[in-house]
């Protein structure tokens, strides 16, 4: 499906589960003032996801899944703005293409991993991906994939654990 759902007004609002997922593409839009929007189910599910500057996704102890894939200014996850969370939150890329994900701070981050498909950490040099907790590459569809942190020479900064199953190539910043 195609639309586009923009959270504004400097208010405090509310992701709530959809009947049909993916929610297609979402944005948290300054329009004047500040906006949080907060995860409000155990699992949501948008097709991208953009965050304007000074804007904050909260994750509230929740997943929001993003099913989107490409590049540059088509990724699925543009943030100017916070990604909040507790322990539990939660950030799930799902890209059933090569997909570059965005350099930022992610309470704990997942990575589908799709038979084939190299997934890019960041988007240009210098940039830093932090994982509050945990970051994992979990089987997406069936066979092998990979991650890399070596195109942009990303800095990969994991607070807790990082965990890959069989199958699954990650690819360090040779820098």
């Amino acid at each position: 499906s195609s639309g586009e759902f923009i959270f504004n007004g400097g208010t405090t609002q509310n992701l709530y589960e959809a009947t049909t997922y993916p929610i297609p593409n979402v944005q948290i839009s300054a329009g004047g003032s500040n906006t949080t929007l907060v995860v409000s189910v155990l699992s949501a599910e948008v097709n991208t996801l953009v965050i304007d500057s000074s804007q904050t996704l909260d994750l509230n102890s929740n997943t929001l899944q993003i099913s989107g894939s490409g590049a540059g200014a088509s990724r699925p996850l543009i943030n100017q703005g916070t990604i909040a969370g507790t322990g539990t939150s939660k950030v799930w890329f799902s890209p059933t293409t090569a997909t570059e994900i965005e350099s930022t701070t992610y309470p704990n981050l997942d990575i589908s991993i799709t038979n084939g498909i190299t997934n890019t950490i960041g988007t240009g040099a210098g940039q830093t991906l932090t994982v509050t907790n945990n970051f994992t590459m979990i089987n997406g569809n069936s066979g092998s994939g990979t991650v890399t942190a070596d195109t942009y020479d990303v800095n990969l900064d994991v607070n807790g654990n990082f965990s890959m199953g069989d199958f699954r190539t990650f690819v360090a910043s040779n820098s």
